[in-house]
């Protein structure tokens, strides 16, 4: 007796440790969101989260998606299958829904009235965008709609589109004449069309013989005189805005089932009903799935504002302008930029100066080079600041231009001195300059080398030479010239 209550413990006991497992694998896939293997697409539009077409690929009911197949093509429709709203497009980013909604229309022949359509579209918590436009054709046609605010049903508005067999109807207007249209309301969840005539379209029958109302996302349509007569779409791309429940941002983002984690932050902007994601500046991706907003580099993509796109770093979430050795500044083209440090400007002057500007042995204002320099040029005595031994009557054109870009740079007000960019841009002008009167280039036969070889140095790229920038001279010719023109230059010691 004893034995068989014992053994029915223990199968009791065994029992149960089999299903703990199971129990943990259903809650885990209970938390995957969206599941793995749902449909991220149905024809031509894609599903995304929190969207979804399958158990446990949808937020909520309200976000339920069938992909009718029936017709051969997959058809996406909002809500369960038993619904008409056709969707043609979807985004996570803007919290919008494209669907394609029905056009009334009111028709006559010579008899009195024919067949008319008067469709209306209730939505439970999305709402009817106000991106929207309600547009009428027809040339005796009086149109309105009617819409619920919330508890408010007292909404509408309308306008009258008239013409006669003479009248001047212009393609691309909506002003009155064939066509109108007036703007809508935000945050409808209500709305159905009413179309009448004034004379059973009885005077311009032939050319007129229907009046058409719909809604109509803002730029997805434009009159045709053509439309008067032979009006063919039965449906029209409209705008839906969507949101997360009911609950602001404040009051959703305690709840457990709350989405806006990770980089992923609740739309402050939005004012409801219901709340919306989106992703931090600098990410992107859907921010309704945890992890999914990732960094966006901007330097691969050119989305900054850097001097140079070699300039530019990217950093998680943002990016920053650096400038080269020697320079200082923000880096961007808007602001400071990248402009020269004064030891930076002093090397550049010491290329065209001697052992006297380095000398200490002068009055006081000598002594520092970069002073030397500023006063000797001032003074209109360069010479001073030449090397004896470059042997020159006068000083060389090229060696001004390079002594007046080094003056700016030293300029006490940082605004005055030249970015880093510009300073590349006079050293080459110049340098292109010396090409051109070098003997090699004078004494050349064949001017189509020369005009190659200018031709070469004005389209190429710069790049950075020891943090100064210069173009891509061929590297024999600028040895070449550098060459002639090296001079050791003594100490100051």
């Amino acid at each position: 007796m004893h034995l068989n209550i014992l053994l029915a413990v223990m199968a009791v006991i065994a029992a149960s440790a089999q299903e703990v497992p199971a129990m943990a694998v259903i809650a885990a896939s209970a938390q995957e969101v969206p599941a793995a293997a749902c449909e991220t697409s149905c024809g031509n539009v894609s599903i995304t989260y929190p969207f979804g077409s399958g158990e446990g690929c949808y937020y909520s009911s309200d976000f339920l998606v069938t992909c009718n197949r029936s017709s051969g093509e997959p058809i996406p429709f909002f809500g369960p299958s038993s619904g008409n709203v056709v969707i043609s497009d979807m985004s996570t980013n803007t919290s919008e829904m494209e669907i394609m909604g029905l056009v009334a229309y009111d028709c006559y022949n010579i008899s009195g009235p024919a067949e008319r359509n008067q469709p209306w579209l209730s939505l439970r918590d999305f709402r009817i965008s106000s991106k929207n436009k309600f547009v009428a054709i027809g040339c005796d046609t009086y149109a309105y709609f009617s819409g619920r605010i919330g508890n408010d049903s007292g909404i509408g508005s309308g306008c009258v589109a008239m013409c006669g067999e003479n009248s001047v109807v212009i393609n691309g207007s909506c002003s009155g004449v064939g066509c109108c249209e007036v703007a809508v309301p935000e945050g409808m969840n209500y709305r159905e069309v009413f179309l009448n005539s004034f004379n059973n379209h009885s005077t311009i029958l032939d050319l007129n013989p229907c009046s058409y109302g719909f809604f109509v996302a803002q730029g997805k349509f434009n009159f045709s005189a053509t439309n008067l007569h032979d009006f063919k779409s039965d449906r029209m791309p409209m705008l839906l805005d969507w949101a997360i429940g009911n609950l602001t941002c404040d009051k959703a983002k305690d709840m457990e089932n709350f989405l806006c984690k990770g980089n992923s932050v609740c739309d402050q902007s939005y004012t409801g009903p219901g709340y919306r994601c989106r992703c931090l500046e600098g990410y992107e991706g859907n921010p309704y799935v945890a992890g999914n907003c990732t960094n966006i580099n901007e330097c691969e993509r050119g989305n900054h504002d850097c001097e140079d796109d070699d300039k530019c770093v990217d950093i998680e979430g943002s990016f920053r302008c650096t400038c080269p050795k020697g320079y200082s500044g923000d880096g961007t083209k808007d602001g400071t930029g990248c402009r020269a440090d004064e030891s930076t400007v002093i090397k550049i002057v010491a290329g065209v100066s001697t052992s006297k500007a380095l000398s200490f042995d002068g009055p006081e204002e000598e002594r520092s080079l970069a002073m030397y320099f500023l006063n000797s040029l001032k003074l209109g005595r360069l010479f001073n600041v030449l090397d004896e031994r470059l042997q020159l009557d006068d000083v060389p054109s090229e060696i001004m231009q390079v002594s007046r870009v080094a003056e700016r740079c030293l300029r006490v007000n940082g605004d005055e001195r030249p970015s880093m960019k510009e300073v590349a841009i006079e050293l080459q002008g110049i340098l292109a300059s010396m090409v051109r009167k070098h003997p090699w280039v004078q004494s050349s036969p064949n001017e189509d080398e020369d005009g190659y070889l200018l031709k070469e140095l004005s389209n190429n790229n710069f790049e950075s030479i020891n943090g100064v920038h210069a173009s891509n001279v061929s590297s024999s010719t600028f040895d070449s010239m550098s060459k002639q023109t090296m001079l050791p230059i003594p100490s100051g010691r």
